[in-house]
């Protein structure tokens, strides 16, 4: 660190060298839980989840899947399904929403959230 005050270490290069830390270094841990999930973008080649948690997060969603799908065939009643692992950068798949039901929310979207029955006058 000393080097920074000297100019022998630049800002620029010292982020370069943070950057590749392995990801879970104390320094990578620090800023991936000080990172606000909605500032997470999309992995890249240097993503915050390194190849093998990707794996892992693969591997986790088969055992349960697999799992659901046993007691699914072995059960009376239905069962939930299960979300798959949430992963950093990845939104999870929307749910299915009705045509009916898009249609009312176009509407109240449209009203700027205000929701008004056909033939309502606006105010």
């Amino acid at each position: 660190m000393q080097h920074i005050w000297t100019g022998a270490l630049t800002y620029r290069r010292l982020w370069v060298l943070i950057q590749g830390l392995p990801i879970e270094s104390a320094t990578k841990t620090i800023l991936r839980d000080a990172t606000p999930p909605s500032e997470i973008t999309a992995p890249t080649t240097h993503g915050p989840w390194s190849r093998e948690m990707y794996l892992m997060a693969e591997l986790y969603d088969a055992v349960t899947f697999s799992a659901w799908q046993w007691a699914q065939a072995h059960s009376e009643q239905p069962v939930q399904r299960p979300d798959p692992m949430p992963r950093p950068g990845v939104a999870l798949p929307a749910k299915h929403v009705s045509p009916s039901r898009k249609r009312h929310l176009d509407m109240v979207r449209a009203n700027g959230g205000a929701w008004k029955q056909d033939g309502e006058a606006s105010a």
